[in-house]
């Protein structure tokens, strides 16, 4: 991204974008309007278009210059219109304002208006301090409840206009089916099929406006042919249009006099959930912005635009605003990509509300409705209905997850729909932190291995592996996952205590997929080594190192008593640590200074003493420092080397630096080149001596004159190396089963 892309700099494309983009705003803005002062009755349907322009003039505006998105285009939303509605049910719930008078209504909508205040407020900092992407935390079982919820309620809301009736008890209305109008259902219907189908014949953007025009034709059509026919009323008169700051004196004190818990309650809710939803929307419809301009987008800063102009609208009579992505992509498409567009697209609403007032107020509210009632069915998360048909299916893969899903999706719809949209988003926010409360309470075990299935990549003598492989029981390794914080800590500790218990003289915690550890953790993690260590089992953490591998995490633990010595680079090296404890624990020779001897390595491959003192007229002896290499990547030479005393580790070169990677460590009794005598193809890997070293060695040319003189003792060996291979082949597939497991 160019350095100054956040400027303003404005190109003609910014014009036709900004422009294109407040052509196709009108019928959303009028929808969100609509359906967000519905609860005060059809007279307030103006005031509510008026807010829903604002909302795009002003917040619109400013959230284009402020925000940290350039060419993303805001306006109302029909979700937080939908919270805006339902907050006003309750505020007139509550008995304290008098429609009827102009003190009652101004009251009323200040305080309205003043949830818009505090909703742009707490979005704007959320941004300010960073924290916006906690919202990304709720999980999108709930998100889609609240998509459902808010659906259901606009269908709901328009089935009424739809029929041409006043809002009324089911009872009532069943009582007298006479009243409803053909009429208005058919320019509802029309216009519903007209938004659903339009795209065929006509650009998506454009849709909206001519379903909106078609519905408007046929409501006068039938006016005009049947003029006795009962029709829905129209939109009517809408109040001025010029921006106005008519309730700058007004919020501020509505909010500071509200001293009824009712009143206070409705507001504060209402602008959180308003708040939540909107921050949502935003982050959601950034992460899709962002692929389509090609374009990071600071997240944080757009919450910061998005408040401001938020909070900026309230004083003006006006909904929150928020990025809508079908508005941007016109915009983008059109050739908008700096912030002018977004101030264009808020001039260009102004310009067209002011040339459409009059045609405005002549739409039918039955066209409006069957535009509405498109729009909420389009809310409705396809996800949802997959995860309701999984979690009925008996052979779905993951039912548990499913029905689980369902179930927290369902129970967000059900509280939307008894008890209103409010209650339904603060539903979900509770149900997050539950959700991520009983997601981290669960024990960060992965899963547990012992020593007797997963080895260190030190090739032993056979009888050291076959003592592993009975007694390597007593090395346990856990595997750990996510977060170890107070929550999750405890049930680690009384695992390890289990194990330890169950004979394990050394546990080992894998860190490599911990995510973090909280101070209750890195205290609990310090007791439980103590712990052990009082019961005779050692514990040891691998993938952590001081000052060198994740050092923060290293740092705490010998804060709490873990020494340094107990931090291994990789569980591989933890692993090799405590089999060699347990070897020595359990008396095993490999740790005694004779080293093999020739006779040792003859009785493995099969052969018998004649033919070991033959072998050993074949064989050399010779010795390495610690640092020196056996032999390295690329050699041409075929020696095969027999390991009598010390280690030495088998490494590769790191691309593009001076560093070897260590694959393995070789101990006495080993075996080492084995392949290149077989293959004559240059080693894959160097062999380097960690400590004095004492080999036998075999050159290629020898071994051929010993096949030649002696080909029984050749055959022989070449046998044993094959079950070198064949042993180390079966362990690797083991590990490979383990791992797809």
């Amino acid at each position: 991204m160019p350095a100054d892309s956040s400027r303003i700099r404005f190109t003609p494309g910014d014009l036709s974008g900004g422009v294109a983009a407040a052509v196709v705003s009108i019928p959303g803005n009028v929808a969100a309007g609509v359906i967000a002062f519905a609860p005060l009755g059809p007279e307030y349907a103006g005031q509510g278009i008026l807010a829903g322009m604002l909302s795009s003039i002003i917040a619109g505006f400013l959230a284009s210059l402020t925000g940290g998105a350039p060419g993303m285009i805001a306006g109302p939303k029909a979700t937080t219109s939908m919270v805006f509605a339902a907050m006003l049910t309750s505020l007139v719930a509550t008995g304290h304002f008098d429609l009827s008078t102009p003190d009652g209504e101004r009251l009323l909508l200040s305080l309205a208006f003043g949830a818009v205040l505090l909703s742009g407020s707490v979005q704007t900092l959320l941004g300010a301090f960073r924290v916006g992407g906690l919202v990304k935390f709720m999980p999108y079982p709930v998100v889609a409840g609240i998509r459902n919820t808010t659906a259901i309620l606009l269908i709901n809301s328009q089935i009424w206009p739809s029929m041409g009736v006043d809002r009324q008890s089911w009872s009532a209305f069943f009582s007298d089916l006479g009243q409803i109008q053909p009429g208005t259902m058919a320019v509802t219907a029309f216009t519903a099929l007209f938004v659903a189908k339009g795209g065929r014949i006509l650009r998506k953007p454009a849709v909206p406006i001519a379903a909106l025009v078609a519905g408007s034709g046929l409501y006068y059509l039938i006016d005009t042919l049947a003029p006795g026919a009962r029709l829905g009323p129209v939109l009517g008169a809408l109040p001025p249009v010029v921006p106005s700051p008519d309730y700058l004196t007004s919020v501020l004190p509505a909010l500071a006099a509200s001293v009824d818990l009712g009143v206070v309650a409705a507001v504060v809710a209402g602008a959180l959930a308003i708040a939540v939803l909107d921050s949502i929307s935003a982050l959601i419809t950034l992460v899709s912005y962002q692929s389509i301009a090609d374009r990071r987008f600071d997240a944080n800063r757009q919450l910061v635009g998005q408040g401001i102009g938020s909070m900026a609208v309230a004083f003006f009579g006006g909904l929150t605003t928020s990025g809508i992505l079908a508005r941007a992509v016109v915009n983008h498409r059109a050739g908008g990509r700096s912030r002018a567009s977004g101030a264009v697209n808020g001039v260009a609403v102004l310009v067209l509300m002011l040339l459409l007032t009059k045609p405005l107020a002549l739409l039918p509210k039955a066209a409006i409705a069957g535009l509405i009632m498109v729009i909420a069915s389009a809310l409705f998360d396809r996800w949802s209905f997959g995860q309701v048909k999984e979690s009925i299916r008996p052979d779905a893969t993951d039912r548990r997850d499913n029905v689980v899903a369902t179930v927290q999706m369902m129970f967000v719809v059900l509280v939307g729909v008894v008890w209103g949209l409010v209650e339904a988003v603060g539903a979900g926010v509770v149900l997050s932190i539950v959700v991520f409360v009983v997601q981290m309470s669960r024990s960060p075990i992965r899963r547990i291995r012992t020593g007797a299935t997963v080895r260190s990549a030190k090739s032993r003598d056979s009888e050291t592996t076959r003592i592993l492989e009975e007694k390597g029981h007593r090395i346990a390794v856990l595997e750990l996952e996510g977060t170890i914080f107070f929550g999750s800590s405890d049930a680690l500790a009384s695992r390890a205590e289990e194990l330890a218990e169950d004979g394990a003289d050394f546990v080992i915690f894998d860190l490599r997929r911990v995510r973090d550890i909280d101070a209750t953790g890195f205290k609990v993690l310090g007791q439980t080594f103590v712990r052990l260590r009082s019961r005779g089992t050692t514990l040891g953490f691998s993938f952590v190192i001081p000052d060198v591998l994740r050092p923060e995490i290293a740092e705490d633990l010998m804060l709490n008593g873990v020494p340094e010595a107990r931090m291994f680079e990789s569980t591989d090296r933890a692993l090799e640590y405590f089999e060699d404890g347990l070897l020595m624990k359990l008396g095993a020779d490999e740790f005694d200074e004779k080293g093999w001897t020739l006779d040792m390595f003859a009785a493995d491959w099969g052969l018998e003493s004649d033919e070991a003192r033959i072998l050993e007229t074949y064989v050399g002896e010779r010795w390495f420092d610690g640092g020196d290499f056996l032999f390295n990547v690329g050699d041409t030479d075929r020696t095969l080397f027999l390991l009598r005393r010390g280690t030495a580790d088998i490494t590769i070169p790191i691309s593009g630096e001076a560093r070897h990677r260590r694959l393995g460590t070789v101990a006495k009794g080993t075996v080492i080149g084995e392949i290149a005598l077989i293959d004559g193809l240059p080693r894959s890997a160097g062999v380097r001596a960690t400590d004095p070293v004492d080999v036998y060695e075999l050159t290629f040319e020898a071994f051929m004159r010993l096949a030649e003189e002696h080909p029984t003792i050749a055959i022989k060996i070449q046998a044993g190396i094959g079950a070198i291979l064949g042993t180390r082949l079966r362990r690797a597939n083991a590990l490979i089963a383990e791992l797809d497991s």
